[in-house]
């Protein structure tokens, strides 16, 4: 794949993310929320808020980190302090990298700002039809994941 065509594929990917999160917004309202909760080791994130009865619950798949300290991304599958099985759908990520000879799907890390996460993100959720994607900030980075798989309930 030529840079060009990775461009429109990103440019695609990040397209079809945005739609497939406004889905959610509107089926599941994940996105006005007030807090979350995500299990790293479960691979799961409930959504909830004290002014509404019911929550989300969505399994999730850990696409990769921004530092906010080096401006760097790393990649999920290179970050040693993540569980394997948060990960395992990103090795179809590496190798659709590997067969498309494209270094930033391979290398374990790249300079990059937030959109750069969104944008690396969408391209993994876009490869493994990922149902959505999701950000989860903190002080010194901010995790993006894959949802895979959402419903709704009642507490």
């Amino acid at each position: 794949m030529t840079a060009r065509e990775f461009d429109k594929y990103k440019h695609e990917a990040v397209h079809l993310l945005a739609s497939k999160n406004e889905a959610l917004s509107e089926r599941f309202g994940i996105f006005r929320f007030g807090d979350y909760y995500y299990d790293l080791d479960k691979g799961t994130v409930v959504f909830s808020s004290l002014a509404q009865d019911n929550q989300v619950v969505a399994t999730i798949q850990a696409a990769g980190s921004i530092s906010k300290r080096s401006s760097t991304w790393l990649w999920a599958w290179a970050n040693d302090s993540l569980p394997v099985d948060i990960y395992k759908s990103l090795i179809g990520v590496r190798e659709f990298g590997r067969a498309n000879g494209l270094s930033i799907l391979t290398q374990p890390t790249c300079v990059a700002s937030e959109f750069t996460g969104w944008e690396l993100t969408s391209v993994a959720a876009r490869i493994v039809d990922a149902r959505g994607i999701y950000r989860f900030p903190s002080e010194k980075s901010e995790l993006f994941v894959l949802l895979t798989d959402i419903c709704a309930s009642t507490e």
